[in-house]
């Protein structure tokens, strides 16, 4: 039963890439739309999902560290997801930094990943 839940998941994980790929066999023939198409995918999607990760990782990171109060191996745990969450916060915001730098050095107008409201 295992395997089936398995694959539901990556079917589901998949399923926009298969939504996708319609319109990227379409209207995206060049390496210049190829590239704007995949950038947006990594802007809407993906960056968006790891820089929730790694607040989650941070968030239970402070949980773990406040809840383990006379533990001293919890709160080193703790402390250890607290120092990768803000690692990983650091990582991605400097790598997105040196993004945008890029693409306006070279004008190339990559995006910012930023949350769409209901306007």
């Amino acid at each position: 039963m295992k395997i089936w839940h398995k694959i539901f998941l990556i079917s589901l994980g998949l399923s926009p890439s298969f939504a996708f790929a319609q319109k990227l066999a379409s209207d995206q023939k060049t390496i210049g739309g190829i590239l704007n198409f995949l950038t947006g995918i990594l802007s809407s999607a993906v960056v968006p999902l790891l820089f929730g990760i790694a607040l989650v990782v941070f968030i239970w990171g402070v949980i773990q560290y406040i809840t383990a109060a006379g533990d001293q191996e919890k709160r080193t745990a703790g402390l250890q997801y607290i120092i990768w969450g803000i690692v990983g916060l650091f990582v991605m915001t400097a790598v997105w930094s040196l993004v945008g730098v890029l693409g306006e050095t070279f004008g190339i107008k990559f995006g910012i990943p930023q949350l769409k409201t209901g306007d």
